[in-house]
């Protein structure tokens, strides 16, 4: 016990040096400080970004009921590639254990915007889609 009150009074007695230290110049503190306040802005700002996109679970209901399906053809590549439509509707035929089996694809078309070249990150999906994740379409 006498060991621990030690290193608290050591600790209290070099937070009380610093702070005096920091007082006798405050050309120096000010601006130090603003950046601490600055950073710890901008790592929260991040923060949360972060946390609403990555870290919270999706809104839509049930999420953890979906599942992803892919398929895998050795021949062409070792990564997952992408169901075919005609598959796809035979496995919304054939599969009861789902209620819905929607299909979507990556894509990234190239457009021309103010005399430069931007890639956009879009999809296209089946409207079953939207119904799994029980979403209403504007049409």
């Amino acid at each position: 016990m006498r060991i621990i009150s030690t290193i608290m009074w050591g600790l209290v007695q070099d937070l009380r040096m610093g702070i005096r230290l920091l007082m006798r110049r405050p050309r120096f503190t000010l601006p130090m400080l603003g950046s601490f306040a600055l950073a710890i802005g901008a790592s929260t700002a991040v923060f949360s970004i972060v946390n609403a996109v990555q870290v919270r679970p999706p809104t839509y209901p049930e999420a953890n009921r979906l599942v992803t399906i892919w398929d895998l053809d050795r021949r062409l590549s070792p990564d997952p590639v992408r169901i075919e439509e005609g598959v796809l509707r035979m496995i919304q035929k054939a599969a009861s254990s789902f209620e819905e089996i929607a299909g979507f694809t990556r894509w990234e078309p190239v457009i021309r915007y103010q005399g430069r070249l931007r890639s956009l990150h879009a999809a296209t999906c089946t409207a079953e889609l939207f119904r799994a994740l029980a979403l209403e379409t504007l049409y």
